[in-house]
């Protein structure tokens, strides 16, 4: 992986205990690294201006339900899902109880 810090140390310092904290083998790999978020702004943005748009308690309730979607595909586990979005692993779950949302299984390597 090659990129340009931009950043100071701490916030390297950060993105590493991030990475070392979804690793489950002892190997980081790129998928572990994640820079500002990057990964979870790749949910369009909901249109709020338009007529019949939605209300904010339903825009908000689909951009939850759209990010914790895509952590659980990207990490496999709401354990992890949790740490990535900085929330508790009771929190994750549930919200994954309350929208009916599951974990997939990641097979090990």
């Amino acid at each position: 992986m090659k990129n340009r810090w931009a950043g100071n140390v701490r916030e390297l310092a950060n993105v590493l205990e991030r990475a070392v904290n979804l690793v489950e083998n002892g190997e980081i790999r790129p998928e572990h690294i994640i820079l500002d978020n990057e990964q979870f702004y790749t949910v369009p943005p909901v249109p709020v201006c338009e007529p019949n748009s939605l209300t904010l308690k339903e825009a908000t309730a689909r951009a939850e339900r759209d990010s914790l979607q895509q952590a659980l595909k990207i990490y496999g586990s709401a354990r992890k899902a949790a740490k990535a979005l900085g929330v508790s692993h009771t929190t994750v779950l549930n919200k994954m109880r309350r929208l009916g949302l599951t974990a997939r299984r990641r097979k090990h390597q």
